[in-house]
Parts: structure tokens; C-alpha cells; sequence
């Protein structure tokens, strides 16, 4: 397997990628990782600092595998809904991904990562039908696709829970698979968040395996939204669903722990969390 960091959560370790690459990404690298997966804001990058970044990864062998986007309204700080039935606010969200995927082909990433958020909670039930919201989603889709396959760019959509998303839309990987096919864009799959998938899939190994095939990027946390190994999902049959499957993309360790400690952090990202997956992987291949 192909481990590599969210640099949101390294930021939350007090390890900012954008203002110090260099450091930052040799010690991502001397702790076992091969990647580093970037978010993008509506500001875009500083050009100096998107250089800057490519030319250490290239020298160390790292890859910036994925850009994900900003897209609850607690990330973005606006609302960008690609299931929006306003059309300004789709068209935001849509110009949002345009710039989105000219930064993936420049940091050569290859795939870009959207959810379906509303600009606000609207749990417990939404107040748009569940119909057109998919409609106005997979419009959007097809559009963002199209832009995105001239730049050899993926799309991955990610299903987000109910609490964050659209209730009974775009929740669970199954939801995801269903758009993907309807869609019949060729550069679309589907990134299985862990913390996502424990809430709303009924299993979240199940969900891995019913994504051979479209699964282009993993995100791992636990149940609690921190470090794999502290809250109740069984890694070691997360790991067995990614071997039956054949997966050869990465697994971006990605946490938001509830309380912020940054020595704590550090020591789970570079000592702990790699070393106890790459057990766990071990383990299912003995199995």
C-alpha cells in the first residue's frame, strides 16, 4: 500500500507544507510516507510556493497524488453546492472546480476530489427533493468531467454524511457508485472517506469492495474522526477489502481530532499511525 498525509492535517500539527516544503516534506518522507495529498481554497496557491513544492517532492519521490476541495460550509467559508437549485450558487461551485482542476494538472495530481454540501445543515430531512438535487448534481458533474478530462484530470466524488451533506443524497459510497453510472463519465470514481463510510455504508469494508473498480483515493480516520487504531473501525478488514479489490492508489491519513494537541499530533502522524497500518496490512497478507 501507498501511504501518504493530508496537508490540512498536517497543518493542524503545526507543520504548514505551503510555507516550509522543504522541511515539512523531507520529514513526511523520513517517516515512511510517499505522498501528500494538498486542499485547495478559493484564493488558489502562490505560484512561488506550488514550484516550490513539485521540485522537493520530485527530489524526494513523493507525490501529490490528489487536490481535494473545500466544500461543507465549516471548510469553504461560502457555499459551493454542485447540487444547488440556484444557479448562481452551482455556477460558484462550478467556477470553484475550474480553477480547482487547472491546479491538479499543474501539480501533475491527476485527480481532483468534490462532495454535494449545502451551504448549511439540513438535517434531519432536506427540503429539496432528493431527485432534483441529483439531477442538478450530476449536471454538474458532467460539466466539471468534461473540463477536467482536456487536463487529464479525475474527478473523485466523495460521500459525505448526512450531518455535513444532503440528508438521503450523496451520503453512502453505494449513492456515489449509482451517480458514477449514471453520469457515463469515464474519468469518475469515487474516494471512500472512512469516517463518512462508518456512518452512513452498512459496512465500511463492503463499501470498499462495491467500489472496485472506481476507487481512486482513501481517506483514513476512525469512527472519531481521529488517528486510525482510536475509535471502532476494524482496520485490519479495511486492509483485507483493499487486497481483495486489487487497489493500488493511495491511503491518505487525514484526521480532525476533537481536541487540538500538536506534540500529540506529531508523534501519532510520524510514529504511530504509519506503523501501526503497515502492521495491519502485514497481517492481511499473512492471513
Amino acid at each position: 500500500m501507498k501511504y501518504s498525509v493530508k496537508a490540512s492535517t498536517l497543518s493542524l500539527a503545526g507543520l504548514n507544507v505551503l510555507e516550509r516544503p522543504g522541511k515539512v516534506i523531507e520529514r513526511v518522507a523520513a517517516a515512511g510516507y510517499s505522498g501528500i495529498e494538498l486542499k485547495t481554497d478559493a484564493g488558489g496557491f502562490d505560484p512561488v510556493a506550488v514550484k516550490e513544492i513539485i521540485k522537493v517532492c520530485g527530489s524526494l519521490g513523493m507525490e501529490l497524488h490528489t487536490l481535494g476541495g473545500a466544500w461543507a460550509a465549516w471548510d469553504a467559508g461560502e457555499e459551493r453546492d454542485l447540487a444547488s437549485c440556484d444557479e448562481n450558487v452551482r455556477e460558484n461551485a462550478l467556477a470553484y472546480s475550474r480553477m480547482s482542476i487547472d491546479l491538479t494538472a499543474a501539480f501533475g495530481s491527476g485527480i481532483f476530489e468534490v462532495c454535494a454540501a449545502p451551504g448549511q445543515s439540513a438535517y434531519p430531512r432536506s427540503k429539496t427533493p432528493i431527485g432534483l438535487l441529483r439531477d442538478n448534481f450530476i449536471r454538474s458533474i458532467r460539466e466539471m468531467c468534461d473540463y477536467a478530462s482536456d487536463r487529464n484530470v479525475a474527478i473523485a466524488i466523495e460521500p459525505i454524511n448526512r450531518y455535513e451533506g444532503h440528508p438521503g443524497f450523496m451520503n453512502s459510497v453505494v449513492d456515489a457508485i449509482d451517480v458514477i453510472d449514471e453520469a457515463g463519465c469515464t474519468n469518475l470514481g469515487v474516494l471512500v472517506d472512512l469516517f463518512h463510510a462508518n456512518i452512513e455504508d452498512t459496512s465500511v469494508a463492503g463499501a470498499i469492495k462495491a467500489s472496485e473498480g472506481r476507487l481512486l483515493n482513501v481517506h483514513l480516520c476512525d469512527s472519531n474522526r481521529d488517528a486510525p487504531g482510536t475509535g471502532h473501525i476494524n482496520f485490519l478488514e479495511v486492509m483485507e477489502a483493499l487486497q481483495t479489490i486489487g487497489y493500488k492508489g493511495f491511503l491518505s491519513i487525514g484526521f480532525v481530532p476533537s481536541v487540538l494537541d500538536v506534540n500529540r499530533l506529531q508523534a501519532t502522524l510520524f510514529e504511530t499511525s504509519i506503523i501501526y497500518l503497515q502492521e495491519l496490512e502485514r497481517q492481511g497478507i499473512v492471513q
